[in-house]
């Protein structure tokens, strides 16, 4: 592979930590160590627990010291109710490794947080689920994207948080007024929703897809499934189809209700016939760009899952989680050959310029490798897990973090040059 990826400057190797790792791993980091890959190129592991007491106690002085210089700080709000209200205090260790592997860069990032619920922790869902989205897409679909979001902790939360500011009559009066559309109130809402959107977009790879910009879509389809969110459906379904001042035709057949748009409406749609269907009995909503593809998503066979392609990218990636997106090689490729012909024909405008030289590089990075991408999240029965294949490796995002500082100072220095020059003129004037 050619050493040519983006942040990769062979000085910034000298103040970065050593990718070598001990054979005896601390008994506190054993469980982090197993979620990553010690055989990787780039290692690093923490045992944070021991310090999340000094993290509370200089947070703590922090606050203190803004009180003192007149801050408005509730004296309720302490670090300590901070970090238990959003679950960073069950923190015990986190570990990270990036395998150079097929011209790409495999990535893990572990939290060891004792497999906590709470706080942020419980926004990303339930542990251990079985990804959704590979088994719904067709085999070839070119990106895949599952999302979960789980609200149900979050109003307890803003409620916590409320209280210790002295603000929880506020919060409580809002988030107990009734929502007459919805005959709920906002903590009942919040309760309720733990959602999770699919999509899947299977777009025009060939030739001319690659030079022609609209090609791309000609005959490319789309889905997106929606799971959780049928109550709200029922509660507020025929309010949108009437607002939405589409005359939609609504049939019913083997327990699904499908909304299609009228034939004499397709005519100008370049030959899809988008459709919106409701499953009450699997708690699915579908929005689909056509009853054909509808229909290969739903019956579930070659499905990407299935696919060799895919297989192939999720190799040494988690096999559950909560969300996860995928993008194909195809693609990639056709992403890229679409910006070369659109910067050669002078597309992106003037100032484009400025920039070209980064974007090339860019765009042959994403596709050095012979597969697609992919970053999934989630969480197991000891923390939360967040792994990548992608052209970037998790060490790179160090070598900027530190280079950071150095091009502020240029930045400052490039925006003063003008100034600086001017001062000894004014000097010798002056004198």
């Amino acid at each position: 592979m050619r050493k040519k990826h983006l942040f990769l400057v062979p000085l910034l190797a000298l103040g970065c930590n050593s990718s070598a790792i001990a054979q005896d791993i601390h008994p506190a980091l054993k469980t982090t160590a197993s979620k990553i890959n010690t055989n990787a190129d780039h290692i690093s592991m923490t045992k944070v627990d021991g310090d999340i007491g000094a993290i509370t106690q200089y947070l703590e002085l922090i606050l203190q010291t803004a009180r003192k210089n007149g801050e408005s700080i509730p004296k309720n709000i302490t670090a300590k109710e901070l970090l238990r209200i959003t679950g960073l205090n069950t923190l015990k260790s986190m570990g990270s490794s990036a395998k150079e592997m097929d011209n790409a860069w495999i990535n893990h990032s572990y939290l060891e947080n004792g497999g906590s619920d709470v706080g942020l922790f419980s926004l990303i869902g339930e542990a251990n689920q079985t990804y959704v989205v590979p088994t719904m897409c067709p085999a070839g679909t070119d990106l895949a994207l599952q999302l979960q979001v789980d609200l149900r902790q979050l109003a307890p939360m803003l409620m916590q948080l409320a209280k210790i500011s002295g603000e929880n009559g506020g919060m409580t009066l809002n988030m107990d007024k009734n929502i007459p559309e919805l005959n709920m109130t906002p903590t009942e809402l919040l309760a309720k929703l733990n959602v999770r959107v699919n999509i899947a977009l299977d777009v025009n790879t060939d030739e001319n897809a690659r030079t022609n910009p609209l090609a791309i879509v000609s005959g490319a389809n789309a889905v997106i499934r929606i799971d959780g969110l049928n109550w709200f459906w029922e509660k507020l379904g025929d309010t949108i189809i009437a607002d939405s001042g589409v005359p939609f035709e609504k049939t019913e057949k083997d327990g699904l209700v499908t909304y299609t748009v009228p034939a004499e409406m397709r005519k100008d749609m370049m030959g899809y016939s988008p459709q919106l269907t409701i499953d009450n009995a699997n708690k699915h909503i579908w929005i689909t760009s056509s009853p054909e593809f509808f229909a290969k998503c739903k019956s579930g066979e070659n499905s990407l899952a299935d696919s060799a392609a895919f297989k192939a990218t999720m190799e040494q990636l988690p096999t559950k989680g909560s969300s996860l997106m995928y993008l194909s090689k195809e693609m990639l490729v056709t992403t890229k050959s679409q910006y070369d012909s659109a910067a050669e024909t002078g597309m992106f405008g003037e100032d484009f310029a400025k920039a070209k030289e980064l974007m090339d590089r860019l765009m042959v990075d994403i596709t050095e490798s012979d597969k697609g991408w992919a970053m999934s999240l989630g969480k197991d029965d000891h923390g939360v897990l967040l792994a990548s294949r992608g052209p970037v490796g998790l060490q790179h995002l160090n070598y900027l973090s530190q280079l950071a500082p150095l091009l502020g100072y240029m930045s400052y220095m490039d925006e003063n040059k003008m100034e600086l020059e001017i001062i000894p003129e004014r000097r010798k004037v002056i004198e």
